[in-house]
């Protein structure tokens, strides 16, 4: 399935194992934590 459509092999089997355990967090897209870090820090508050 992966290869069918052009994704990488252990994700497909990361998400799958996922599903199959029942724990999966539907409001989240991504882990906590995830993803790229901000591009520009939270200014102080004065």
């Amino acid at each position: 399935m992966a290869q069918l459509l052009g994704l990488d092999v252990d994700a497909v089997a990361r998400g799958r194992a996922e599903l199959l355990s029942g724990q999966v967090v539907y409001e989240r897209v991504r882990r906590v934590g995830g993803g790229r870090p901000r591009a520009e820090k939270k200014r102080p508050r004065s």
